[in-house]
């Protein structure tokens, strides 16, 4: 039997891309190139396709990122998520992501087990601004509402009854369509244009518009560099007559690689979107906006915490090298050895033909060189805070926001659960138990314990 919340988040995310596909320009043409890629490319290598999925399964994927002004809004929001099995996963701070920086701290929902959809959810910190700037944006954040009483009944409902079926899923999926909508309307225009020529772009993007408008819906791509190349043809070619402001000059995360880790990023820029602002004195004007784009990405194998710090020193010498990709030398590029050298996790299983052996532990290596134990990269499921500020900046036409407040400002983990009033999952938990079982499948009795 489905899960309700498998089957309600499954409805949502096919609502939501059809809402982005009518108020988007361009996003039902990127879904359509990302799925002859996909195809083209499961094709050719099938093993590019993770165990178990399909084309029509990676390329329904979406990944949705939302921007929030006050804590009162994630801690609904999270609550939200839940009637959709997506939990919040890992700490994000923006902050800190060097020349890239916005003044926002994120968490991603998404199911902690065979995530299919996800949601990068970032609160903008308004103690990051100047008094009296800071003031001015709680003010204007102060009032809004962005659950309607309807959604907020359903989601206690939810909470109540572990899950919404019939006529309640089908109203809770309206609802929160209209919660993530573009409505073409913002307010306190001269807000706006002071936050905007401060540099603080995000921040107007949220502080003065009236609810959580999707940022971009990325679709799931399984060769980020063919896509962006066909994207770019097509762009030039039976595209060219669309609006569009092409694409993004750049593949945000590691570079191209024969073994693909992490996640890689591109997207078409974003268009100036017409937009009514309400202002302060009642008076209506006509203006544009430009926040919302069309993200692709492809995802690699999830790296241990050493894996992680390699990349990460990779990552910092690449800020300086004449060669990006001679920084990332030092990762092996190859599943092998990242997995011999304990750098990325691999889900373990029986070949079919040994399917019903089990090996010792310490004859692991050997069954795995002999094919009756196989190895397969575990997918990264989460993000990369420098890449994820990088998507952001470019499409927001400004790159690194400076801290206005001199007073000392800590943005933790633990601050982010105070205002979800829930835990966040640490993702590398989530990838060393899913190995560890899946070791638990292949190895004997006698020797059942994680691998080293």
């Amino acid at each position: 039997m489905t899960n309700p919340k498998t089957a309600l988040r499954k409805s949502l995310f096919a609502a939501l891309s059809a809402l982005y596909a009518r108020e988007v320009p361009l996003y039902d043409k990127l879904l359509e190139t990302v799925r002859d890629v996909n195809g083209r490319i499961a094709a050719r290598d099938p093993a590019r396709l993770p165990p178990g999925r399909t084309v029509d399964d990676i390329s329904a994927e979406r990944h949705g990122a939302i921007r929030l002004g006050k804590p009162e809004e994630i801690r609904d929001m999270a609550r939200f998520f839940a009637c959709l099995d997506m939990m919040p996963v890992d700490f994000y701070n923006l902050a800190e992501a060097g020349a890239k920086s916005q003044p926002v701290i994120s968490t991603a929902f998404r199911p902690l087990l065979d995530a299919d959809h996800r949601v990068f959810c970032s609160l903008l910190m308004t103690d990051a601004f100047a008094p009296a700037m800071r003031r001015r944006v709680e003010s204007a954040l102060r009032e809004r509402r962005i659950f309607s009483d309807t959604l907020l009944r359903l989601i206690e409902k939810s909470e109540t009854a572990g899950g919404l079926a019939g006529g309640d899923a089908e109203t809770f999926v309206a609802e929160a369509t209209a919660l993530f909508a573009w409505r073409g309307t913002a307010r306190d225009q001269s807000l706006y244009r002071a936050l905007v020529d401060e540099r603080f772009n995000i921040a107007a993007d949220i502080a003065c518009f009236p609810n959580p408008h999707l940022n971009h819906l990325t679709p799931n791509s399984l060769d980020i560099d063919e896509l962006y190349a066909e994207m770019t043809r097509r762009l030039q070619g039976p595209y060219a007559h669309l609006p569009h402001r092409g694409m993004k000059d750049s593949i945000e995360g590691p570079p191209r690689r024969a073994a693909p880790i992490l996640l890689r990023q591109t997207a078409y820029n974003a268009l100036d979107e017409d937009v009514v602002f309400t202002k302060t004195d009642g008076a209506r004007v006509e203006a544009t906006h430009r926040a919302r784009f069309g993200e692709i990405e492809q995802r690699g194998a999830a790296m241990t915490p050493a894996g992680r710090r390699l990349y990460d020193e990779a990552l910092a010498d690449a800020e300086s090298a004449a060669d990006r990709k001679s920084a990332f030398a030092r990762i092996p590029d190859d599943f092998e050895a990242l997995r011999r050298e304990r750098l990325a996790y691999f889900r373990y299983s029986r070949a079919a033909h040994a399917a019903r052996a089990y090996v010792p532990a310490e004859s692991l290596p050997d069954a795995l060189a002999a094919g009756t134990v196989v190895a397969h990269p575990i997918r990264y499921e989460d993000f990369l805070p420098v890449s994820a500020a990088g998507i952001f900046a470019s499409n927001l036409g400004q790159y690194g926001t400076r801290r206005e407040t001199t007073e000392t400002v800590s943005y933790t983990k633990e601050r982010l659960e105070g205002y979800l009033e829930t835990n966040i999952t640490e993702a590398y938990s989530l990838y060393a138990a899913e190995e560890n079982a899946s070791l638990r499948e292949v190895i004997d009795s006698d020797g059942r314990t994680a691998f080293p």
